[in-house]
């Protein structure tokens, strides 16, 4: 999730980055100001909390409340991924409900495309929501939100 962004950002902003993982996050810098040197580096993509769909369990659904990164007044939270030198793998669920990392994926992978990048490897899973969990194991549908201190819905089956 927030790691996700905050590992791309460390592969654009900081050399010596030689890999990143991201799994289920954002293209953007999600939900705080990122700052590094003292400097702010990127802007927040931010909620608008009027779009957070209430289910009948009591937790939410968050999809669609997060802001489109690539719209004009949040270009400045988009994280330059372009600038990483270091390997990525992108992982996203494509029943996530937390956000669309499967858009956000397919944003970066032409993005890094438009700059004739090709390192990086894209996975994408059909029917997993936004915490990919092994198998066999107990699913989880929902939890408390880390950041937003209320019950979201993860998706997936």
């Amino acid at each position: 999730s927030k790691g996700g962004d905050i590992a791309l950002s460390l592969a654009a902003f900081v050399p010596g980055i030689k890999a990143v993982v991201w799994i289920n996050g954002c293209n953007a810098n999600e939900g705080i100001p990122l700052f590094y040197k003292k400097k702010l580096i990127l802007s927040p993509l931010m909620f608008d909390f009027s779009k957070v769909i209430p289910t009948d369990s009591g937790a939410n659904i968050i999809k669609y409340a997060v802001e489109n990164p690539l719209d004009e007044k949040n270009k400045g939270s988009l994280v330059p991924i372009e600038h990483a030198v270091g390997r990525l793998l992108f992982v996203a669920s494509e029943d996530d409900l937390n956000w669309d990392s499967k858009a956000y994926v397919e944003a970066m992978v032409e993005r890094l495309k438009r700059h004739g990048r090709s390192n990086f490897e894209s996975v994408l899973y059909p029917a997993a929501g936004h915490l990919l969990e092994p198998p066999y194991g107990p699913f989880c549908p929902s939890a408390l939100h880390g950041m937003l201190n209320f019950p979201v819905m993860w998706g997936g089956e």
